[in-house]
């Protein structure tokens, strides 16, 4: 066991264990009322589905917008096929994943000036100040 560790099992007081206990209990409970939320919010958004599908003229007007879509996607198609459309696609997608890549590293040089200075906030440019905000959500674990 590495010091590190070591050092951070010895810092677990009855009262830190106890801290720690209780968090994780907050978390399960917010984490099962949002899933119980998110299952009530469907089914309401269902029941106003259901009610704008059952009237026979919001069901003629979607008939007619379902007609007029496929107009627009045709002539869209037609547009996006042209050789200028296509290279623009093409860069903006480039440069879509260059942003990502740069934001993943200005994520981590972030994180570095954090730790390391204490700085909760950072001048970018002369008067113009950002914070620096850390976020953690829950990803489902992919072990089993």
């Amino acid at each position: 066991m590495d010091d590190k560790n070591k050092d951070a099992k010895e810092e677990k007081t009855p009262e830190k264990v106890k801290e720690i206990l209780d968090l994780e209990q907050s978390i399960k409970n917010y984490f099962d009322a949002i899933q119980a939320k998110k299952l009530e919010m469907t089914k309401q958004k269902d029941m106003v589905k259901d009610a704008l599908l059952n009237d026979q003229t919001y069901f003629n007007h979607e008939e007619k917008i379902k007609e007029a879509k496929k107009i627009a996607e045709k002539t869209k198609s037609q547009i996006e096929s042209t050789p200028a459309v296509i290279t623009a696609k093409n860069e903006a997608k480039d440069l879509t994943a260059e942003i990502k890549e740069m934001q993943k590293n200005l994520s981590n040089y972030l994180l570095k000036y954090h730790q390391l200075s204490g700085q909760n906030r950072i001048a970018v440019h002369e008067g113009e100040e950002y914070d620096i905000v850390e976020e953690a959500k829950l990803v489902k674990s992919k072990r089993r």
